[in-house]
């Protein structure tokens, strides 16, 4: 899969035992769930034999499973309109002896649409679609669906190392909503309220959609209004340039709105950056086959040297347009050659009506670039504006909190297992 990963807030979340925020409405009691003793029953240990996790509450949890086997295997269904988040929460500190890791792959009932699965190399004879794998003491995916019926997914908790330890699984389930205007849906627009409860950004299904998280689970965190916001704006982009591939959003915040890195006290971005769900590095709509994390340009590792030759400006200025329309916009960094591409295709844009005069002029104002933007010929950096009164960056402003961080220095994954 591709790897690359990059303001400051003072909010109200409430905060779960594995760390994560809760669903986005008021917190909830877990409801005590119960899964079958597959240590003695010999059961989930494929995908025939799968154990089922229920969604149709708020908050469920499963406590003390033994990883026993060589796998062990759920499946839940994701109801239409709703966001389902699945965690483990590992005995024993998630390393070592205690290091299990959680895996998406396909279900043979939900086939996969052409372009969606990004996560390549060996793993069996199951198709790992995406996976949370750390030494943390808690792995945890996402997804929504936006369908009218059930869709059924399935995730394989997965030793690493020949690890054996007793483990709890956390379901939550929350309404998920395909607005660029989060505060138009909640009567509770406060600090504290749903809009700005920073959530596990979701995993798609469909190619709709227009996005993909592509970077690792514990960095995929965003406030829930800056995810529907993102995700809008890749579904317009959808629908005004059809058959698009969908674009990689990579890194957000930690689990707990702290920069990403922090968790194993090397942060990817600098200090302050990414925080509280506020940021998040998308990569550039690309001519090539598809639209992940990759450099558009040559470049010295910092800047672009030369043309962007792998950007297409059209569908970039387009997207970044449609985020700027809304109110609480701060700053989208990019590299000075790409800013020349975007400012010429938004012209070209409005001349054909697919943008008005007042999306060009959102550019000036909000796109920025320059010294203090270094690592940006690979994605773009978008900002969300939280704190009462700030002022909107102009393109000419060159220190206003870049990300900093290089694609070439990503940690490597780890291997994926045979599953």
């Amino acid at each position: 899969t591709d790897t690359d990963t990059d303001t400051d807030t003072d909010t109200d979340t409430d905060t779960d035992t594995d760390g994560g925020t809760e669903d986005g409405e008021e917190d909830t009691t877990p409801i005590p769930g119960d899964l079958t003793d597959d240590c003695t029953e010999g059961l989930n240990d494929d995908l025939d034999s799968a154990d089922v996790l229920e969604t149709d509450e708020t908050h469920i949890v499963y406590t003390d499973l033994t990883l026993c086997d060589e796998y062990d295997v759920y499946a839940f269904d994701v109801p239409p309109g709703k966001w389902v988040s699945v965690s483990i929460e590992i005995e024993g500190g998630g390393s070592g002896a205690s290091d299990i890791d959680l895996y998406e792959v396909v279900h043979p009932d939900f086939p996969l649409e052409p372009g969606m699965d990004f996560v390549t190399g060996e793993s069996g004879s199951l198709d790992i679609l995406n996976y949370s794998a750390t030494e943390e003491d808690y792995e945890r995916l996402a997804w929504y669906n936006p369908g009218t019926s059930p869709r059924t997914h399935a995730v394989y908790v997965a030793p690493y190392g020949g690890a054996e330890t007793t483990y709890t699984i956390r379901v939550r389930t929350s309404d998920w909503h395909e607005s660029d205007d989060c505060d138009g849906i909640y009567s509770d627009t406060s600090d504290s309220g749903p809009c700005n409860r920073v959530m596990q950004a979701p995993a798609t299904v469909s190619r709709d959609q227009g996005y993909l998280v592509t970077h690792q689970a514990h960095y995929s965190n965003l406030r829930r209004e800056v995810s529907y916001l993102v995700a809008d704006a890749a579904a317009k982009v959808q629908d005004a340039f059809p058959d698009t591939e969908p674009l990689a959003l990579m890194d957000m915040s930690e689990t707990d709105g702290d920069t990403p890195g922090r968790m194993v006290d090397s942060l990817r971005h600098p200090e302050g950056t990414h925080v509280e769900g506020n940021d998040i590095d998308i990569a550039y709509y690309q001519t090539g086959s598809d639209n992940l994390g990759r450099e558009v340009c040559e470049s010295d590792g910092a800047y672009c040297t030369g043309p962007a030759t792998l950007l297409e400006p059209r569908r970039t200025a387009y997207f970044m347009a449609m985020l700027m329309r809304s109110p609480y916009m701060r700053v989208i960094g990019v590299d000075t050659e790409i800013a020349g591409d975007i400012e010429d295709a938004a012209d070209d844009l409005r001349s054909e009506g697919l943008l008005t005069s007042g999306d060009v002029s959102n550019i000036g104002r909000f796109m920025a670039y320059g010294e203090g933007w270094p690592y940006h010929h690979h994605h773009m950096h978008f900002s969300w504006e939280w704190e009462t009164g700030y002022e909107a960056v102009s393109a000419t402003t060159a220190d206003v909190g870049g990300c900093e961080f290089a694609l070439e220095d990503a940690a490597s994954a780890r291997p994926l297992p045979p599953l």
